[in-house]
């Protein structure tokens, strides 16, 4: 087992890279060839199917720039200026020994402190 920390340009390019899109054969009426479509869920969402059996989705993280109030009435915390956000979308990736990591080896960064561990790692 190996842990990735994946870094995307955006949530959209970590799910085709991430996920296999789940295909079905249909029959074009015109014609007794099949054709490959997008299967689709009883809502009418395609089905994309993990590549990874242990994934964990971060999204975007944000810098520890938040700038803290004091609400005057109750004593609480308030946000004055809420942190900024850092680049990319972030995943998680614990390899398992047999999963093919070719495609997902480009987005893995360097981390000194993740801020999400797998367990034992």
């Amino acid at each position: 087992m190996k842990a990735y920390y994946l870094k995307f340009a955006s949530e959209q390019e970590a799910t085709s890279v991430l996920f296999t899109q789940e295909m079905t054969q249909e029959f074009d009426e015109e014609s007794t060839d099949s054709v490959e479509v997008p299967y689709l869920d009883e809502d009418g969402n395609e089905v994309f199917i993990p590549n990874f059996k242990n994934m964990s989705t971060i999204g975007t993280m944000y810098n520890d720039d938040a700038v803290m109030g004091e609400d005057d009435e109750d004593g609480m915390p308030t946000v004055v200026t809420p942190a900024t956000a850092k680049e990319g979308w972030h995943v998680n990736v614990l390899a398992l020994d047999g999963e093919d990591v070719s495609n997902i080896e480009e987005y893995s960064i360097n981390v000194e402190t993740p801020s999400r561990v797998w367990g034992g790692q």
